[in-house]
């Protein structure tokens, strides 16, 4: 468990989460907006923003499947747009691609759950109704083709249907279903590869001494 793991805030949207200590304090700075990232990968992307020692981390990873990741604290900056003072200001969520190039596409499941999660978040921080300036793409603060042109594209949609929840008053609760289950550990030690973590992986690797 790390230091900031046990106290600090997740949106209820997440399903578990994969904390790493990559990240950094605000220094000062408030959250005014969420930034969208996507994978650029069919897998990898949690092996690569967890448990990798590469300087990338995100405060939510979304998976195809429908299911949320919270892995850096709302309180915390991640490390996913190339800048601080971006980074500072946003909490910033990365997203499994079902296809590569050129498209980079994202589920529906996945869309349905950032929805869920922006529309939490929204409520959360006071921004009431969403606008374009608090759903920003990364391509947008840096050169880069991220969040891809399929998901990029989907952006003005996904701030309507947030609107759309915002307006009927539903709170975002805890999901339940596939998702969401729990386990006995065979081991203490450390998850360092997820369930299918990559293709043609059916199981989930912890690191033990023995």
């Amino acid at each position: 468990m790390g230091k900031f793991e046990d106290s600090m805030t997740y949106s209820a949207r997440v399903n578990r989460t994969l904390y790493t200590n990559k990240s950094h304090d605000r220094g000062g700075y408030t959250v005014q907006r969420v930034i969208v990232h996507h994978w650029a990968g069919l897998t990898g992307g949690i092996e690569r923003l967890v448990y990798s020692d590469d300087a990338a981390s995100a405060n939510y990873i979304g998976l195809s499947d429908g299911s949320m990741i919270g892995s850096i604290p709302e309180e915390r900056r991640a490390w996913t747009s190339g800048s601080y003072d971006v980074d500072a200001q946003s909490i910033t969520v990365e997203i499994q691609n079902t296809t590569t190039a050129p498209n980079w596409q994202v589920s529906e499941a996945s869309i349905n759950a950032l929805v869920e999660l922006i529309a939490d978040i929204a409520r959360r921080y006071g921004w009431g109704y969403v606008d374009r300036s608090r759903v920003r793409g990364h391509r947008e603060f840096a050169a880069t083709e991220c969040p891809g042109p399929f998901l990029y594209g989907h952006l003005d949609g996904i701030i309507t249907r947030v609107n759309s929840l915002l307006r009927s008053g539903s709170h975002t609760s805890a999901p339940t279903g596939p998702s969401t289950y729990a386990m006995a550990s065979p081991v203490k030690g450390v998850v360092s590869c997820e369930w299918r973590g990559y293709e043609g992986h059916a199981g989930m690797d912890i690191a033990c001494p023995v």
